[in-house]
């Protein structure tokens, strides 16, 4: 096969790793009316598998790069699809509370492995050049998954059930990774006698950068390990707010109507974004790009807090997409580029787990302000802040890598 399209096949392979670990928890929501009204479970209660399968997914993640190096790759994805599949397939016979927390608990094990940190692991292994497009374009089916699959779930669940939906969806996730099961595939294209695309236009530019130094003095800075692990956190503790739009909506009189059409807009906002952040890492730096992205959040909360009208909100909710595309975009190649590749499978599961940990807490993190306040003013605000503060974690960060700094051998 043509090297060239064997790497875009890989592309085509991890863009079905993407929807596939995200399906759990897209359409999750769209499971806990019909679920919760048909058993009699509180909502809260129910919902408390998905949170589940966000944890032990996230814990998952941090050992599977050492997995990906000791097991193949095929052995690793048809576990992956046994227990991702199975564990959505079983909660269609699932009647007490405990099985559906049990194979939520499953179904963490099977997503970890398939996660956002393998693919990562994968994308920089087989692609040098177009490495924050090829970023963008599969992290984005996370989002454009969930867009398209989510109506379609909710018709099947009207049509067929909510049991015969879940045996679908288990089905759909096993399909999603036959492809990387059934094509000959491996985590390093130097094990099929290839080379990562583009890896020839590095060797002949000899481009020296904040990778470059990583990889030949095989040093570790922690301030900004520690850095960019807070920035990653405080991002995410925000990200939650979408969720909350119907509810803002509706307390600024607009309608939870209203609020739906902005939360819908912008998971549309999400997409595009993600695919720009990528596109600007390749043309200018991560850096740069993760400060776009920062600015045009903070912008579009301004214009929430700024009490406007219906338009104007859904214009700003389709600019708060942008928020979106920092932790499953921007943050990879963040990470990429001011840590280095010598050190990515080290310290991105661990940034990705705070991401896990602090996206789990988030929406109810923004749910208690409003408890407290009775409005979501407290929550913007401190959106605002937060928005502020990575900007300049972000410019911090960026001049810590290109001044000579106490650096040392990574312990983590």
């Amino acid at each position: 096969m043509n090297k060239n399209k064997k790497h875009w096949l890989v592309v085509a392979i991890l863009c079905g790793f993407t929807a596939c670990f995200s399906i759990p928890i897209n359409l999750s929501g769209v499971f806990l009316s019909p679920v919760a009204t048909e058993l009699g479970f509180q909502r809260g209660d129910f919902s408390f598998h998905a949170t589940l399968t966000l944890f032990i997914s996230a814990i998952v993640s941090l050992y599977v790069p050492r997995l990906m190096e000791k097991m193949p790759l095929k052995y690793i994805l048809i576990l992956a699809a046994l227990l991702s599949g199975i564990p959505n397939f079983m909660m269609g016979f699932a009647d007490k509370l405990w099985e559906f927390n049990l194979w939520g608990s499953v179904r963490g094990v099977g997503v970890g492995l398939i996660s956002m940190v393998p693919v990562a692991i994968i994308i920089n292994h087989w692609f040098h050049k177009h490495h924050g497009m090829i970023t963008s374009i599969v992290l984005s089916f996370s989002g454009l998954s969930g867009a398209l699959l989510t109506p379609v779930f909710a018709n099947l669940i009207e049509q067929f059930g909510w049991r015969n939906s879940y045996f679908i969806s288990g089905v759909v996730i096993i399909m999603l990774l036959l492809p990387g099961i059934l094509i000959p595939f491996t985590v390093n294209p130097a094990s099929e006698g290839l080379e990562p695309l583009g890896a020839e236009e590095v060797l002949s530019t000899k481009e020296s950068g904040p990778e470059d130094l990583h990889l030949a003095e095989k040093l570790f800075d922690k301030k900004v390990f520690y850095a960019l692990m807070l920035m990653a956190v405080l991002h995410t503790a925000i990200i939650g707010l979408g969720q909350h739009f119907p509810g803002f909506a509706d307390a600024n009189g607009h309608g939870a109507g209203v609020g739906a059409l902005m939360l819908s807009v912008a998971m549309v906002g999400s997409i595009f974004f993600k695919m720009m952040v990528g596109a600007i890492s390749d043309r200018l730096n991560a850096v740069t790009a993760n400060l776009l992205m920062i600015t045009i959040s903070l912008v579009s909360v301004v214009v929430f807090i700024s009490k406007s009208g219906p338009t104007l909100l859904l214009v700003a909710a389709f600019f708060f997409g942008a928020a979106y595309s920092i932790p499953a975009v921007g943050l990879p190649l963040l990470t990429k580029e001011l840590l280095g590749k010598h050190y990515f499978n080290k310290v991105f599961p661990i940034i990705s787990f705070g991401l896990a940990t602090s996206g789990a807490v988030s929406i109810s993190l923004i749910g208690y302000l409003f408890d407290f306040s009775g409005s979501y003013t407290l929550a913007l605000l401190l959106a605002i802040g937060i928005n502020v503060a990575n900007i300049f974690l972000l410019v911090v960060m960026m001049a810590m890598t290109k001044k000579p700094v106490n650096r040392q051998t990574l312990s983590l």
